[in-house]
C-alpha cells in the first residue's frame, strides 16, 4: 500500500514537471515543424527566385527579340516608304512622258490632217489645171486645124481659078480622088504603108488583152514611123492600152497628143471622148462633163457625139 501511495505521491509531485516536459516536447516538435516549414518555404522561395531570374532572362531575351523585330519592321517600313516614293516618282515620270507623247501625237495628227488637206487641194488643183490645159490644147488644135483647112481651101480656090479648064475636062477623075480620100478616112483602122506588120501586131495583142505588149508594139511603130499613115491611130491605141490598165491620168495625156497633133484625124473626136471617160473613171464628173460638151461642140457630126450626149445625161442623173 505504501508503495502504491509513494508511487502516487511521486506521480503527483512530478506531474507538473511531466506536464512541463510534455509541453516542452510538444513545443520542440512544433518548432521543428515550423523550422521544416520555413526550410521548405525557403527552398520554394529560392526556387521561385531562380524561376524569377529565368523568367527575367526570358523576358529580357523576348524584349531584345522584340526590339530586333521592331528594328527590322522599321527598316522594312522605311524601305517600303522609299519604294513607294520611288514608285510614285516613276509613275509621275511615266505619266508626264505619256502626256508629252499624247501632245506630240495630237500635234502630228494635226499636221497630217493639214498635209492631207493640202495634198487633196493640190491634187484637185492639178487635175483641174490638167483638164483646163487639155481643153485649151484641144481648142488650139481645133483653131490650128481650122486655119489649116481655111488656108487649104483658099489655096484650092486659087488653084481652081487657074485651072478651071482642066477641072472641067476631068470631072470624073476629081470625083474619084475625093471618094478615095473619104474611103481612107472611114477605113483609118486598116494599116497601110511601111510598118504595117508592127501595127497589126499591136492590134492583135490589144485584142488579146495583152495591153503592155500592145503598148510596146505601138510605141515601136511610132519610133520607126513617126509620120506614118497610122501614126494617129497608133497614138490613140497607146492611150487605149493605158486606159485598159486603168492608168487613166497617163491615158489622158496620150489622147491629148492625138487631139493636138492629129486634129483632122477621125481619131481626134474618139480621143476627146475617151479623155472624158477617163476623167469620169477618176471620179471627176465636172471635168468629164466639160470634155463631153467639147465633143458635142467641136465634133457634132461625129459618131462619138451621140455617145457623149448619152454620157452627159447619165452624169446629170447621178
Amino acid at each position: 500500500m505504501k508503495k502504491k501511495f509513494l508511487t502516487h505521491a511521486l506521480l503527483i509531485g512530478l506531474s507538473p514537471l511531466l506536464v512541463q516536459c510534455v509541453a516542452q516536447q510538444r513545443e520542440v516538435s512544433g518548432l521543428d515543424l515550423r523550422m521544416r516549414t520555413m526550410d521548405a518555404r525557403l527552398i520554394e522561395m529560392e526556387r521561385f527566385a531562380k524561376n524569377q531570374d529565368e523568367v527575367a532572362n526570358t523576358i529580357d531575351k523576348l524584349n531584345n527579340r522584340i526590339l530586333r523585330l521592331e528594328s527590322r519592321l522599321d527598316e522594312r517600313v522605311q524601305s517600303g516608304k522609299r519604294s513607294e516614293a520611288a514608285e510614285k516618282e516613276r509613275e509621275t515620270a511615266v505619266s508626264t512622258r505619256l502626256d508629252t507623247m499624247d501632245a506630240q501625237i495630237k500635234e502630228i495628227n494635226t499636221k497630217l490632217t493639214q498635209l492631207s488637206e493640202q495634198v487633196a487641194h493640190d491634187m484637185q488643183a492639178l487635175k483641174t489645171a490638167q483638164a483646163e490645159s487639155a481643153v485649151k490644147e484641144a481648142e488650139k488644135a481645133r483653131n490650128k486645124a481650122e486655119k489649116a483647112a481655111s488656108a487649104a481651101k483658099q489655096g484650092a480656090a486659087d488653084k481652081g481659078k487657074k485651072k478651071t479648064a482642066a477641072k472641067e475636062e476631068k470631072p470624073e477623075k476629081a470625083a474619084s480622088a475625093g471618094k478615095e480620100a473619104a474611103d481612107d478616112t472611114k477605113a483609118d483602122d486598116k494599116p497601110t504603108g511601111s510598118g504595117k506588120d508592127i501595127y497589126e501586131k499591136g492590134v492583135k495583142l490589144f485584142k488579146a488583152k495583152k495591153y503592155k505588149d500592145a503598148y510596146n508594139a505601138f510605141s515601136n511603130y511610132l519610133t520607126k514611123h513617126p509620120k506614118g499613115d497610122m501614126a494617129a491611130n497608133a497614138r490613140f491605141w497607146l492611150g487605149d492600152c493605158l486606159y485598159q490598165q486603168k492608168e487613166y491620168e497617163l491615158s489622158i495625156l496620150e489622147y491629148q497628143k492625138v487631139i493636138a497633133d492629129y486634129a483632122n484625124s477621125p481619131k481626134a473626136p474618139a480621143a476627146l471622148l475617151k479623155q472624158a471617160m477617163a476623167f469620169e473613171a477618176l471620179k471627176e464628173p465636172d471635168t468629164a462633163r466639160i470634155v463631153y460638151q467639147k465633143v458635142l461642140e467641136d465634133y457634132p457630126k461625129s459618131d462619138q457625139a451621140a455617145t457623149a450626149e448619152k454620157r452627159l445625161k447619165a452624169i446629170k442623173k447621178k
